[in-house]
């Protein structure tokens, strides 16, 4: 057995990045788990004869959620982009491509296996649309048979292929653009939101920091990456108190799952994957500091506890969705005519044109009417506190 040089990779990938930026950790610690999983692929899995039906792969879709220019999300992920960068066997793709050159490409590649960097999540389906979240969804499940209608045949896969996606985006852009098709099941049900609202902390300059240090770092991450990607291959067991705690968790998860899905129907498809998410991180985990493929009861408890943390922001990933658009701009409205006490019918129209046709502008003022928050006298429209 090889001797590593980091105790265990993910702390080590934590040491080497999060000093130099200023990202919240979950971005930090989720980019190491999809490094690891990009270079794993699918060598390692949990096989179905403890499943009864299906393979347990390692592979993860990771969509950073922030507010634009908050929390650093672009900064963390190219650290991740960095090492696999100089790791051979590791196929990546474009920022933006269509659906046919990323199935051409994943089919190119030696094993099936593609790992896929988007700073916008939005540029990368921006290409395709609507069928870059169809095909991601087959992908994801390790369909051997893909049909590409526009390259007018069915893609063969020799092996399942293998995709590692690592995107990023804002609350805003998920409200305005991804269909409801793809919220709560297929597509989204299959991705791993990371939400946080703002940076770590606030700091400009890196020139005090061991950069020597950090460079060795880095060569300790590759050494081990390389090891990882090329002598880790087979399928792993659990011991027997891990598969009791397992078993007994599921149970009762079972049972807390109806509540959580009518608390927000939008994360039921996340809920009902979320055992396997535990058992895919928990590898990940394992390898990160051993090469034994043997579940322990502690890999299982630490990955339930980081979904446990992932999902106390996780709802905010989707505030947006069904918010009236224009709340702001009633806000605003109102508190122009409230400064002015009382203004001329054309002035306000005038004045927030920008924000919609004009009928919409009258039936937004209407709203603040009914509300009681503005009231109308003659042609001008005057400010009323019966709506506070």
């Amino acid at each position: 057995m090889i001797k590593r040089k980091c105790t265990n990779w993910l702390l080590t990938f934590r040491d080497w990045s999060l000093p130099r930026s200023e990202a919240p950790e979950s971005f930090h610690f989720w980019a190491g788990l999809f490094t690891l999983s990009s270079a794993l692929r699918r060598r390692v899995s949990i096989p179905k004869k403890l499943f009864g039906g299906w393979d347990c792969y390692p592979h993860l879709y990771i969509i950073f959620v922030a507010p634009p220019g908050q929390a650093r999300k672009s900064t963390t992920a190219a650290y991740s982009e960095e090492l696999l960068h100089e790791i051979p066997f590791v196929t990546k793709a474009p920022t933006s491509i269509t659906v046919e050159k990323m199935v051409k490409k994943l089919e190119e590649s030696h094993d099936q296996s593609l790992s896929i960097f988007s700073s916008e999540f939005a540029m990368f389906i921006a290409k395709s649309g609507i069928m870059m979240y169809d095909y991601l969804t087959d992908l994801f499940d390790g369909k051997k048979h893909i049909s590409i209608e526009t390259i007018s045949r069915e893609v063969d896969f020799a092996e399942k292929p293998c995709i590692n996606l690592l995107a990023c985006t804002t609350p805003e852009w998920i409200a305005g653009n991804m269909p409801e098709s793809v919220i709560g099941g297929g597509f989204s049900s299959r991705v791993i939101f990371v939400f946080e609202e703002r940076t770590r902390r606030d700091q400009l300059y890196y020139e005090s920091l061991n950069w020597v240090f950090l460079d060795k770092l880095k060569q300790d991450l590759l050494l081990d990456l390389m090891h990882i990607s090329t002598n880790i291959q087979g399928d792993f067991r659990l011991e027997e108190d891990a598969k009791s705690f397992m078993e007994a968790w599921y149970r009762q998860s079972q049972e807390a799952l109806r509540g959580q899905t009518a608390l927000n129907p939008r994360l039921s498809g996340y809920y009902q994957r979320r055992p396997a998410y535990i058992h895919k991180i928990a590898m990940l985990m394992h390898i990160a500091y051993s090469d034994e493929l043997i579940l322990t009861l502690d890999d299982f408890q630490k990955s339930i506890e980081i979904f446990n943390m992932l999902e106390k922001k996780l709802p905010k990933t989707f505030q947006n969705i069904g918010k009236n658009p224009f709340t702001t701009d009633l806000d605003r409205m109102a508190d122009y005519i409230r400064e002015r006490k009382s203004v001329p019918r054309m002035e306000i129209l005038n004045k927030f044109t920008y924000v919609a046709q004009p009928q919409v502008l009258l039936d937004l003022l209407g709203f603040l009417i009914a509300k009681g928050q503005v009231k109308v006298v003659g042609d001008n429209y005057e400010y009323s506190d019966g709506g506070k």
